[in-house]
């Protein structure tokens, strides 16, 4: 917090121990940038101002650390701290206030407010602390997370055949006796005779038509019977 107001009071003896303080305390854990509550070789537990660490990081003292880069003019290390918060910090939107962590914390709001709302009292150039593109791995661990929780409650329905499809209709099928028609009559066998076509008769030499009895009878036939 001391890096807050220490460049007010003496800017050019601030502007040095900033710098120290980027050396010795800013780091990335997983990709993200944060500050750390130890400098490196030491190590400790958190207490009731730090709060507790994750993987030697303070969450407090990453947002304080937001206005202390604000103020000196720290765009490369204030502007992924911001969207840190933003991200991680679980921001409940309301038509008047806007709350972090579910509103669970106002005194962690409070901060960050304090912090967000620095404005530059020094300017100075500095490193980048992460890459530019130090989200993309975390937005594609956020839509595989997404998908993993989604694909078990789609159900796929199967799909229908034709015959299931109510939109699509059967053409309604052809007359006979089951539906209270008379079939169509068969056809009636043909012969040539004297050079005319004469349709032969059951029993001349050929199956009776409808009965479907082979019968030969030469004294039912024309011509073929006995003379006298």
């Amino acid at each position: 917090m001391i890096q807050r107001f220490l460049v007010e009071v003496d800017p050019a003896w601030g502007r040095r121990q900033y710098a120290q303080f980027r050396r010795l305390f800013v780091v990335t854990r997983l990709g993200l940038p944060a500050i750390a509550e130890y400098p490196p070789g030491l190590s400790g537990q958190g207490d009731v101002d730090s709060g507790p660490l994750i993987l030697g990081v303070s969450a407090s003292a990453t947002v304080v650390a937001l206005g202390a880069a604000r103020v000196h003019g720290d765009d490369r290390l204030a502007g992924p701290l911001y969207a840190l918060g933003e991200t991680a910090g679980l921001p409940v939107r309301l038509p008047k206030t806007k709350r972090y962590a579910f509103g669970t914390l106002p005194v962690g709001d409070a901060f960050l407010a304090w912090s967000a709302t620095a404005r530059p009292v020094t300017q100075a150039s500095y490193s980048g602390v992460v890459s530019p593109w130090w989200r993309t791995p975390w937005h594609l661990l956020s839509l595989a997370l997404v998908a993993a929780l989604w694909f078990p409650f789609r159900r796929r329905r199967p799909a229908r055949t034709k015959s299931e499809n109510p939109l699509i209709t059967r053409p309604p099928p052809a007359p006979g006796p089951e539906h209270g028609r008379r079939p169509s009559p068969a056809p009636v066998p043909l012969r040539r005779r004297g050079g005319h076509t004469v349709p032969v008769k059951a029993g001349c030499g050929s199956r009776a038509v409808g009965t479907g009895v082979h019968k030969r009878s030469n004294l039912l036939c024309p011509g073929n019977r006995s003379p006298g």
